[in-house]
């Protein structure tokens, strides 16, 4: 079976686009190689922080969580979809401090593939079973309809549909960072003799594809992100590369004669180069890079900016610009392109560390987190339920200005039945504002509700159902209100069958049940 894919974006101007950043860690402790939040922070091509999108940390609804190794510099490499609405991203759904995360089994600590899609939502739904066990995930790429390309260690490229447990291996060779070019798949190796690779003949998930190394590409080396583009408008098609390589540099390839030829680097093996995007317009190659991110338990990082006017098979010589630089107990890792930008008056310089959405006594509990604010003024809380049309429920004022982790919660005391989808409206002083990440809650009509229901009227046995586990009392009252049994009982989620130990006479009672998920009451008659 082949799946179409959309045209690439790569020969557009990109330029004018904001870029994401991922960033691992939110700073309050150091980074080790346990399971560590990880952020997509947007920033703008001058190296202004826009925004931030947290990866979750928790499940909610079909969604799992995403984490990365603290200190692993072979992870957390996004790519931009070929339709350029979505960026992806492949982590684990493993808790925060699972220890040794990219060493766990995946049947028990699933490989999630991240897809973040330009109208604010995050679908991390497909949560794989089978894939890279005991190594690392690296990156992926999303085709903007429903697969997902994914690289990692043994079993290096596999393929799957949004929302599977399950892939497939489209090759066994060990892979980086991948990505879509010109309707061809793209991946960076350290494999035998691999370093730039073709996977198959174009974009098909099918297995045993071959991967091959681009003619005249060097066999050694340690390249990381890279991204190709058209710098010769007179000859259609791809005809420059770049290679982030942790190794060297930033190194620059021109295809001439059908083999792609060395025109020279910028930087050392010091700078640790492994984030790479960037986009040609008319004959300049503007790209943007991240170094110096080490695996140091304080992490690091640099955000730079380099432009390449030498054109076609011209000598690769720049002077790289730092546009930002990651904060203690941060690491910075790779960098896309990211979605069309939003309108000047909608960016807030506000960074969200996290947000967050879970049911608490059959309320909605919204919490959220940020890095850092600047003349921010209130959040409005939205909730919707077909996550498009959203309704303001609610405000929270803001801290103004900080440089340091600020949280806020907000209770939704009325959700409704069924998901409950939940976002921010962050504004700031002079009244412009930004909008945060989705994220959904479920209540099911019978699920989510106490109930209790008397179901044997002779010997007084209760039927009862939590939301929750929880630690409840039972009471027992007569018509006239006298308490007749008091009783404190653990009750597990879902229906519990319960029997209290009074000795009740034939007559009219009243059993109620209260726990940390709610209450209910019911009429029943002894007989």
């Amino acid at each position: 079976m082949v799946f179409a894919v959309k045209p690439t974006v790569y020969g557009q101007n990109l330029s004018n686009r904001n870029l994401f950043l991922v960033r691992i860690g939110d700073g309050s402790n150091l980074l080790t190689n346990n399971a560590t939040p990880v952020y997509l922070d947007e920033y703008n091509v001058n190296g202004v922080l826009v925004k931030t999108i947290a990866m979750p940390i928790a499940d909610f609804g079909d969604n799992k969580k995403l984490t990365l190794s603290g200190r692993y510099v072979y992870e957390g490499y996004p790519a931009l979809s070929p339709d350029g609405q979505s960026v992806c991203i492949l982590g684990y759904n493993a808790p925060v401090g699972t220890n040794m995360v990219g060493a766990t089994s995946s049947s028990v600590i699933n490989r999630t593939a991240g897809i973040v899609y330009a109208n604010g939502s995050i679908n991390t739904s497909t949560s794989l079973e089978d894939a890279f066990s005991s190594v690392n995930a690296r990156g992926a790429v999303f085709d903007g309809n429903n697969g997902i390309w994914m690289t990692g260690g043994v079993s290096g490229v596999r393929y799957a549909l949004l929302g599977a447990s399950a892939s497939t291996v489209v090759a066994t060779v060990t892979g980086r960072a991948i990505n879509v070019f010109d309707g061809q798949l793209f991946m960076s190796s350290t494999s035998g003799e691999r370093r730039l690779t073709t996977v198959g003949p174009g974009v098909l998930p099918i297995g045993g594809q071959s991967v091959v190394n681009l003619p005249g590409y060097p066999i050694t080396g340690s390249p990381c992100q890279f991204f190709l583009a058209d710098v010769c408008n007179s000859t259609p098609g791809i005809d420059v590369l770049y290679v982030a390589d942790n190794t060297s540099g930033i190194l620059k390839y021109s295809l001439v004669n059908g083999t792609w030829v060395s025109n020279g680097k910028v930087g050392t093996a010091s700078d640790l180069y492994v984030g790479l995007t960037g986009s040609a317009v008319n004959g300049s190659v503007v790209m943007y890079a991240t170094r110096k991110s080490g695996t140091s338990d304080v992490g690091g990082g640099e955000l730079v900016s380099i432009t390449d006017s030498s054109g076609l098979n011209g000598t690769f010589s720049a002077s790289p610009v730092v546009l930002a630089t990651a904060q203690p107990n941060t690491v910075f890792r790779g960098v896309s392109y990211a979605f069309p930008n939003l309108p000047t008056e909608s960016v807030l310089p506000i960074s969200m560390a996290s947000l967050n959405v879970f049911k608490q006594n059959q309320k909605a509990k919204i919490t959220w987190s940020t890095y850092s604010e600047k003349g921010t003024s209130f959040f409005e809380i939205m909730r919707s339920q077909d996550g498009r049309s959203f309704d303001n429920i609610g405000f929270m004022p803001a801290a103004g200005n900080s440089n340091k982790v600020k949280t806020y919660s907000y209770i939704d005391q009325n959700p409704l039945m069924g998901i409950n989808y939940y976002r921010l409206k962050q504004l700031d002083l002079d009244g412009k504002f930004s909008l945060s990440a989705v994220q959904s809650v479920k209540f099911d009509t019978e699920k989510d509700i106490v109930k209790i229901v008397c179901i044997d009227n002779y010997i007084t046995e209760f039927l009862i159902n939590m939301p929750d586990p929880n630690l409840a009392t039972l009471r027992i009252y007569d018509m006239a209100g006298k308490l007749m049994d008091e009783d404190g009982i653990y009750l597990n989620a879902g229906f519990n069958k319960v029997k209290p130990m009074v000795n009740l006479a034939s007559g009219v009672y009243v059993a109620t049940i209260t726990g940390n998920s709610g209450s209910a009451r019911t009429k029943f008659i002894k007989q």
